[in-house]
């Protein structure tokens, strides 16, 4: 069966059926590509730039964003998740204790209600905020 085949088959199809055949096609393109041994490596150093920025708490939350970055492009398995965190943390760029994850190479992020962290505002300080008096006006009868 050729592609011209297939293609006036599927032209055949009811309109849902014929999404349904487009999100299998790219489902299945996908596994395949990903387990091709000839797929790109990963880029380790575009992933700790976004694990920089993002800063996961947690190993469950890091191996979720790490899984999240390559979900259009074919799926990462979990056994190569693992792998990449470990390469992470020989290179010192998280450590790791318990479940909590730390990032000592990089300054921490800003929280609510930490002054020391937070960005400067633009908006006048209230304190030295003008008000308009009261002016009282007298009876002149």
């Amino acid at each position: 069966m050729d592609f011209d085949e297939v293609l006036e088959l599927a032209c055949q199809l009811p309109r849902n059926d014929r999404f349904r055949l487009i999100q299998t096609l790219i489902k299945f393109s996908a596994q395949e590509e990903a387990e091709s041994p000839d797929s790109p490596p990963l880029d380790i150093q575009y992933i700790i730039e976004r694990i920089n920025k993002n800063q996961p708490a947690s190993y469950k939350s890091l191996a979720n964003f790490i899984k999240s970055m390559f979900q259009f492009k074919g799926g990462v398995k979990d056994e190569a998740i693992d792998s990449l965190i470990q390469e992470i943390v020989d290179k010192k760029i998280i450590k790791i204790n318990g479940t909590k994850i730390t990032y000592p190479n990089t300054p921490p992020r800003a929280v609510a209600g930490n002054q020391k962290n937070q960005k400067p505002t633009n908006k006048p300080d209230q304190s030295n905020r003008w008000t308009p008096k009261k002016i009282v006006v007298e009876d002149a009868r």
